[in-house]
């Protein structure tokens, strides 16, 4: 039995983080193993009230239909509040486990923190990733076998 590994790279933007998606759909890989992850921040004091939870709502479903386009099918995705930080939007299978975990909270952790331990992050890249979160950065992770991700680490590289 092949043992489970995950890649995981930061992106700057959204663009950068699409043309690696088009460079996977080009060279045929298996999106089916692929999440993004971002948080789209706490708007600033005295601007909240001009948004209403449609309007997050609609943008997130722009941003999941873009995504699920680029990894050329349906994805699943999840929109999850995170006190104090923003909302933490997943599109890939890495949803199943943010949502795990957000059922089984652990009091003395924050939730991002709990989220990225869920997804099977190296604890010593777990800081890391939640500060690239925090800044507004994307995370794209990639969860399979060495096999799976042999033709992914060519399309990252």
């Amino acid at each position: 039995m092949s043992k489970i590994q995950c890649l995981e790279t930061i992106f700057d933007s959204q663009e950068k983080l699409e043309n690696i998606l088009e460079n996977m759909v080009k060279q045929k890989c298996d999106l089916s193993l692929v999440s993004v992850l971002r948080i789209d921040p706490i708007p600033e004091p005295g601007v909240a009230s001009k948004y209403t939870l449609g309007d997050r709502l609609g943008a997130w479903n722009q941003t999941r239909l873009a995504w699920s386009e680029r990894l050329g099918q349906a994805t699943r995705s999840g929109l999850f509040g995170i006190a104090n930080s923003g909302t933490l939007v997943v599109v890939g299978p890495a949803t199943n486990a943010v949502a795990r975990a957000l059922e089984n909270p652990q009091p003395d952790c924050s939730p991002l923190i709990q989220f990225l331990q869920a997804l099977g992050i190296e604890k010593s890249a777990i800081e890391e990733r939640a500060g690239a979160l925090l800044a507004g950065k994307l995370l794209l992770m990639v969860s399979g076998t060495e096999e799976q991700l042999a033709g992914l680490r060519l399309a990252l590289a």
